[in-house]
């Protein structure tokens, strides 16, 4: 068994086709998607229904949760209202409520997937540096760890993100694992 976990499709079907190809030739059979289906791009539709036909595990991103929303639109730039609202109107009725019904959190087999993080699935956080992430790896308010890997495998490495637009490369070829422990 082998699984392809993808997401952040953003309603790019060209991508979405090329992983799904790739993870097939790669020997993924089994398909597991941690959000954001929708959103940026022109096919929203299309890749509702595509993963639906998939019929994986699916968790809910915070691009599937204002696109499925039935509130107002408000607290956006001008553009990411504009492409929202035009991702609300090219969603089906049934695609809206396919989106709004996704969990928040999933277990699959002997692992959970979120879109956000563990602790706050509905918070939308972005990670900006390696301590945003440490949260998730709280286990009581007793026990924490904190993993970092940093470039064990790959040739480039975003060592430092100031936005969730803008990420520096940097060389870095580490591992920490940081245990807290409170007696």
């Amino acid at each position: 068994m082998k699984f392809a976990i993808f997401g952040d499709i953003h309603a790019n079907l060209e991508a979405f086709d090329a992983v799904m190809e790739d993870a097939k030739a790669l020997g993924a059979d089994q398909f597991v998607c941690i959000g954001d289906v929708v959103g940026y791009n022109a096919n929203p539709h299309e890749c509702v229904s595509r993963l639906q036909e998939l019929g994986c595990p699916v968790v809910k991103g915070n691009h599937d949760e204002e696109a499925s929303a039935t509130t107002e639109i408000v607290g956006l730039n001008p553009l990411a209202h504009a492409a929202l609202e035009w991702t609300r109107h090219q969603l089906t009725t049934e695609d809206k409520l396919w989106l709004r019904n996704l969990r928040m959190v999933r277990q699959v087999r002997d692992f959970t997937i979120v879109h956000a993080t563990l602790d706050t699935p509905t918070g939308w956080a972005y990670v900006m540096n390696r301590f945003d992430a440490m949260a998730s790896y709280v286990l009581n308010k007793n026990v924490s760890f904190q993993l970092n890997v940093q470039n064990l495998g790959d040739k480039v490495y975003f060592d430092r993100v100031s936005s969730p637009h803008y990420a520096g490369v940097g060389a870095g070829r580490s591992a920490t694992l940081t245990a807290n422990l409170k007696f």
